[in-house]
């Protein structure tokens, strides 16, 4: 099973505008008892070498994968429709530093410069 903070390289596709697409890695987001309730779907963010952005977080030193994870274009995928493979888990530290951005980004309470 595919579980939060796991790199996967997956297909993106099927986008409109400035959506990221194509085959690449994804960082894991959603937690695990979300990939295990959802049939396949999981909450993924993607990693490109895009531009600085408050939203685009390093990936750690020391991984295969490198580049940014793009909070900003976090999407739920049918990974089993889309034939997923994986290539690496990241830290507990840092899903958890990727976590507060993305709960910074829906949580009306929370102001972006607070995180």
């Amino acid at each position: 099973m595919i579980k939060q903070g796991d790199i996967i390289r997956i297909n993106f596709g099927s986008v409109i505008g400035h959506e990221e697409d194509k085959y690449r890695p994804g960082l894991v987001v959603s937690n695990d008892d979300y990939n295990s309730y959802c049939g396949g779907i999981v909450l993924i963010c993607p990693v490109s070498h895009a531009k600085d952005f408050p939203l685009h977080i390093d990936l750690p030193s020391g991984l295969k994968t490198e580049g940014k994870v793009l909070c900003e274009h976090i999407r739920a995928l049918d990974i089993n429709a889309r034939n997923y493979e994986y290539i690496e888990s990241v830290s507990e530290d840092y899903i958890n530093d990727i976590s507060k951005i993305l709960k910074a980004c829906v949580d009306v309470n929370i102001k972006a410069s607070d995180v």
